[in-house]
């Protein structure tokens, strides 16, 4: 498609970005519950609770560099090939 810009927020018919962005919300709560446990196992000096909390805050950080570089990837080839990878109307 000539002319087509970056388009970050999604349209209501692209499920894939909707999908994505719930998968989002799983990795935030990953995310503050990784940050509770590590507080919590360093205020009690429970080593291995820190650990499982400092575990899940990189899971969850690696999780949202997944995804956000997937969608960025699929704009990009969309853009070069111009596919409507995202919205396919077949």
């Amino acid at each position: 498609m000539p002319g087509r810009q970056w388009s970050f927020l999604p349209k209501q018919e692209d499920w894939l970005v909707y999908f994505l962005l719930d998968n989002q919300a799983g990795l935030l709560f990953l995310l503050i519950f990784g940050g509770f446990s590590l507080i919590i196992g360093a205020g009690n000096g429970d080593p291995k609770k820190a650990q499982q909390g400092q575990k899940a805050i990189t899971s969850a950080l690696i999780g949202f560099a997944i995804v956000f570089l997937s969608y960025f990837i699929i704009q990009t080839i969309e853009i070069f090939t111009g596919l409507d990878i995202l919205n396919p109307n077949l």
